[in-house]
Protein backbone atom coordinates (compact mmCIF):
# COMPACT_ATOMS: atom_id res chain seq x y z
CA UNK A 1 0.00 0.00 0.00
CA UNK A 2 1.10 3.36 -0.95
CA UNK A 3 1.07 5.98 1.92
CA UNK A 4 3.21 9.15 2.17
CA UNK A 5 6.77 8.71 4.04
CA UNK A 6 5.88 11.19 6.72
CA UNK A 7 5.33 10.75 10.47
CA UNK A 8 1.85 10.05 11.06
CA UNK A 9 0.31 12.88 13.48
CA UNK A 10 -3.60 11.39 13.98
CA UNK A 11 -5.91 9.05 11.85
CA UNK A 12 -9.46 8.49 11.00
CA UNK A 13 -11.02 5.85 9.78
CA UNK A 14 -14.61 4.44 8.65
CA UNK A 15 -14.40 0.67 8.48
CA UNK A 16 -18.19 -0.48 6.89
CA UNK A 17 -19.49 -3.92 6.34
CA UNK A 18 -22.98 -4.21 4.48
CA UNK A 19 -25.03 -7.15 3.81
CA UNK A 20 -25.73 -6.51 -0.44
CA UNK A 21 -28.81 -8.95 -2.39
CA UNK A 22 -26.27 -9.56 -4.83
CA UNK A 23 -23.47 -11.65 -3.20
CA UNK A 24 -23.64 -15.42 -2.56
CA UNK A 25 -25.86 -16.48 0.79
CA UNK A 26 -23.08 -16.04 3.72
CA UNK A 27 -21.31 -13.41 2.57
CA UNK A 28 -21.05 -9.68 3.84
CA UNK A 29 -19.93 -6.74 1.33
CA UNK A 30 -17.08 -4.93 3.10
CA UNK A 31 -16.59 -1.27 2.37
CA UNK A 32 -13.15 0.08 4.24
CA UNK A 33 -12.34 4.00 4.46
CA UNK A 34 -9.84 5.51 5.99
CA UNK A 35 -7.80 9.06 6.00
CA UNK A 36 -4.62 9.35 7.83
CA UNK A 37 -3.51 13.13 8.62
CA UNK A 38 0.55 13.25 7.96
CA UNK A 39 2.75 16.42 8.60
CA UNK A 40 4.33 17.66 5.25
CA UNK A 41 6.14 20.95 6.45
CA UNK A 42 3.69 23.36 7.85
CA UNK A 43 0.86 21.38 5.64
CA UNK A 44 -1.24 18.52 7.07
CA UNK A 45 -1.85 16.12 4.22
CA UNK A 46 -4.27 13.15 4.12
CA UNK A 47 -3.80 10.20 2.77
CA UNK A 48 -7.02 8.31 2.26
CA UNK A 49 -6.69 4.28 1.90
CA UNK A 50 -9.90 2.35 -0.05
CA UNK A 51 -10.86 -1.18 -0.81
CA UNK A 52 -8.24 -1.49 -3.32
CA UNK A 53 -5.55 -1.06 -0.38
CA UNK A 54 -6.61 -3.75 1.65
CA UNK A 55 -6.91 -5.90 -1.70
CA UNK A 56 -3.12 -4.62 -2.17
CA UNK A 57 -2.03 -5.97 0.85
CA UNK A 58 -3.85 -8.78 0.30
CA UNK A 59 -2.10 -9.49 -3.34
CA UNK A 60 1.71 -8.93 -1.17
CA UNK A 61 0.70 -11.59 1.16
CA UNK A 62 -0.82 -14.48 -1.34
CA UNK A 63 0.77 -13.09 -4.80
CA UNK A 64 -2.55 -12.31 -6.33
CA UNK A 65 -3.73 -9.64 -8.90
CA UNK A 66 -7.02 -8.32 -6.75
CA UNK A 67 -6.50 -4.80 -6.81
CA UNK A 68 -6.78 -2.05 -9.24
CA UNK A 69 -3.20 -1.00 -8.39
CA UNK A 70 -1.83 -4.60 -9.78
CA UNK A 71 -4.45 -4.86 -12.92
CA UNK A 72 -7.39 -6.71 -11.15
CA UNK A 73 -10.53 -5.72 -12.34
CA UNK A 74 -14.18 -6.20 -10.28
CA UNK A 75 -12.98 -7.99 -7.01
CA UNK A 76 -14.57 -7.01 -4.59
CA UNK A 77 -13.25 -7.27 -0.83
CA UNK A 78 -15.96 -9.23 1.18
CA UNK A 79 -16.27 -11.16 5.03
CA UNK A 80 -18.00 -14.49 5.99
CA UNK A 81 -19.64 -12.18 8.79
CA UNK A 82 -18.81 -11.80 12.48
CA UNK A 83 -19.00 -15.05 14.10
CA UNK A 84 -16.40 -16.55 11.58
CA UNK A 85 -14.13 -13.35 11.76
CA UNK A 86 -12.52 -14.14 8.27
CA UNK A 87 -12.23 -12.12 5.18
CA UNK A 88 -12.24 -13.09 1.57
CA UNK A 89 -12.44 -12.30 -1.70
CA UNK A 90 -15.01 -12.58 -4.74
CA UNK A 91 -14.29 -12.10 -8.59
CA UNK A 92 -17.28 -9.64 -10.73
CA UNK A 93 -19.14 -12.68 -11.00
CA UNK A 94 -19.82 -13.14 -7.40
CA UNK A 95 -17.24 -16.33 -7.64
CA UNK A 96 -14.90 -17.05 -4.27
CA UNK A 97 -11.34 -16.15 -5.83
CA UNK A 98 -9.48 -16.29 -2.26
CA UNK A 99 -11.99 -18.33 0.63
CA UNK A 100 -9.39 -17.49 2.96
CA UNK A 101 -7.89 -13.68 3.14
CA UNK A 102 -7.24 -13.78 6.55
CA UNK A 103 -4.45 -16.20 7.21
CA UNK A 104 -2.95 -19.55 5.63
CA UNK A 105 0.09 -17.49 4.55
CA UNK A 106 2.80 -17.92 7.61
CA UNK A 107 1.93 -17.21 11.39
CA UNK A 108 2.36 -13.82 11.41
CA UNK A 109 -0.01 -12.41 8.61
CA UNK A 110 -3.47 -11.88 10.06
CA UNK A 111 -6.80 -9.47 8.09
CA UNK A 112 -9.39 -10.15 11.03
CA UNK A 113 -12.37 -8.82 13.09
CA UNK A 114 -13.27 -10.72 15.70
CA UNK A 115 -14.66 -10.04 20.03
CA UNK A 116 -11.50 -10.44 22.89
CA UNK A 117 -14.25 -12.06 25.45
CA UNK A 118 -17.03 -13.14 25.29
CA UNK A 119 -17.70 -13.26 29.47
CA UNK A 120 -18.40 -9.70 29.74
CA UNK A 121 -20.80 -8.80 27.16
CA UNK A 122 -25.12 -7.80 27.83
CA UNK A 123 -28.15 -9.05 25.98
CA UNK A 124 -31.17 -8.03 26.27
CA UNK A 125 -34.11 -10.23 24.04
CA UNK A 126 -37.70 -10.11 22.84
CA UNK A 127 -38.40 -13.38 20.99
CA UNK A 128 -36.09 -14.25 18.93
CA UNK A 129 -34.71 -10.86 18.32
CA UNK A 130 -31.46 -9.80 20.60
CA UNK A 131 -29.57 -7.15 21.08
CA UNK A 132 -25.86 -7.52 22.64
CA UNK A 133 -23.35 -5.22 23.95
CA UNK A 134 -19.64 -6.56 22.92
CA UNK A 135 -17.18 -4.35 25.24
CA UNK A 136 -14.24 -5.56 22.80
CA UNK A 137 -13.79 -6.20 19.58
CA UNK A 138 -10.89 -5.44 16.85
CA UNK A 139 -10.09 -5.07 13.43
CA UNK A 140 -6.77 -5.87 12.83
CA UNK A 141 -4.19 -6.53 10.31
CA UNK A 142 -0.32 -7.58 10.23
CA UNK A 143 1.70 -8.59 8.13
CA UNK A 144 3.48 -12.01 7.14
CA UNK A 145 7.04 -10.05 7.60
CA UNK A 146 5.92 -8.65 11.13
CA UNK A 147 7.17 -5.15 10.12
CA UNK A 148 3.35 -3.39 9.45
CA UNK A 149 0.45 -3.67 11.12
CA UNK A 150 -3.34 -1.80 11.95
CA UNK A 151 -5.75 -2.30 14.35
CA UNK A 152 -8.70 -0.83 15.69
CA UNK A 153 -10.64 -1.82 18.89
CA UNK A 154 -14.31 -0.42 20.28
CA UNK A 155 -17.25 -1.18 21.68
CA UNK A 156 -19.56 -2.96 19.28
CA UNK A 157 -23.43 -3.47 19.31
CA UNK A 158 -25.38 -6.26 17.52
CA UNK A 159 -28.94 -6.67 16.60
CA UNK A 160 -29.84 -10.52 15.62
CA UNK A 161 -32.83 -12.02 14.81
CA UNK A 162 -32.32 -15.77 15.02
CA UNK A 163 -35.03 -16.53 13.00
CA UNK A 164 -33.54 -15.48 9.94
CA UNK A 165 -29.60 -15.00 10.74
CA UNK A 166 -30.10 -11.44 10.05
CA UNK A 167 -27.70 -9.25 11.96
CA UNK A 168 -26.64 -5.50 11.92
CA UNK A 169 -23.91 -4.50 14.19
CA UNK A 170 -21.76 -0.62 14.81
CA UNK A 171 -18.82 -0.48 16.28
CA UNK A 172 -18.20 3.76 16.61
CA UNK A 173 -15.15 5.79 17.85
CA UNK A 174 -12.92 2.48 17.63
CA UNK A 175 -9.05 3.77 18.54
CA UNK A 176 -5.90 1.82 17.60
CA UNK A 177 -2.75 2.20 15.86
CA UNK A 178 -1.31 2.09 12.36
CA UNK A 179 2.13 1.21 11.66
CA UNK A 180 4.28 0.88 8.26
CA UNK A 181 7.88 0.88 8.90
CA UNK A 182 9.49 0.45 5.16
CA UNK A 183 7.57 3.54 4.51
CA UNK A 184 7.93 5.45 7.87
CA UNK A 185 3.77 5.79 8.67
CA UNK A 186 2.61 5.37 12.58
CA UNK A 187 0.45 6.52 14.60
CA UNK A 188 -2.94 6.84 16.54
CA UNK A 189 -6.07 5.87 14.29
CA UNK A 190 -9.81 6.20 15.04
CA UNK A 191 -12.57 5.00 13.31
CA UNK A 192 -15.67 2.62 12.66
CA UNK A 193 -17.17 -1.11 11.72
CA UNK A 194 -20.85 -0.96 11.00
CA UNK A 195 -22.68 -2.66 8.45
CA UNK A 196 -25.67 -5.99 8.13
CA UNK A 197 -25.91 -9.07 6.93
CA UNK A 198 -28.34 -12.07 5.66
CA UNK A 199 -27.29 -16.03 5.83
CA UNK A 200 -24.60 -15.13 8.01
CA UNK A 201 -23.48 -16.58 11.12
CA UNK A 202 -23.15 -13.64 13.75
CA UNK A 203 -20.84 -14.06 16.25
CA UNK A 204 -20.72 -16.93 18.59
CA UNK A 205 -23.09 -15.86 21.78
Amino acid sequence: MKLTKLTVLAATAAFVLNASAKLPSGFESVKIKATILTENGAKVVKTKITNDDILALIDTEYGTSFSKANGGKGYQLVAYGLYEEEFAVLDKNGNVALSDASSDTNEFYSLYIYPYNDDNWVESYKGEKYNYTIPDVSLTYNSSDDEDFFYVDGLMTDKVDWNTYNENYSMKNGQGSISFNDEDVFGPITGSVSGSGKDVYPFDY
